[in-house]
């Protein structure tokens, strides 16, 4: 593992974003982005452009950005993925962009998460 851990100090990869078609049982994937949808009575002032019953749709980069999940089942719009810690979570593609990851660079970063479980991180959103 030595050998790859400084292959991939010097090669760039990309991140290159899913259709959900796209999608298959046992990719590594992360949430690029996520879209909150608020209602408008919420939302300070007016907004213009946005008629009273429709919600505003924000898109944030959230805090688990970039975190590797594996792909456990597909039924769309619904995805099925295992977290680092083991745990699984369910995502609605309708709300979240999604990238395929390298699988060196996932496996990477899950080593690196896991040797340093003991500090305090923030959870994945």
């Amino acid at each position: 593992m030595k050998g790859s851990d400084s292959i991939l100090k010097t090669v760039t990869t990309v991140a290159a974003r899913l259709a959900p078609e796209d999608l298959r049982p046992g990719q590594d994937i992360a949430v690029l982005t996520e879209i909150l949808e608020c209602p408008t009575w919420l939302w300070p002032g007016e907004v213009s452009g946005v008629r009273p019953d429709e919600p505003v749709r924000l898109q944030i980069t959230g805090r688990g950005s970039g975190r590797p999940l594996r792909i456990k089942a597909v039924c769309l719009p619904f995805v099925l993925v295992s977290r680092i810690d083991g745990k699984f979570r369910t995502l609605d593609v309708r709300r979240v962009q999604l990238v395929k990851l390298d699988r060196d660079f996932a496996k990477l970063v899950r080593k690196s998460l896991r040797r340093h479980a003991g500090a305090q991180t923030p959870p994945e959103a």
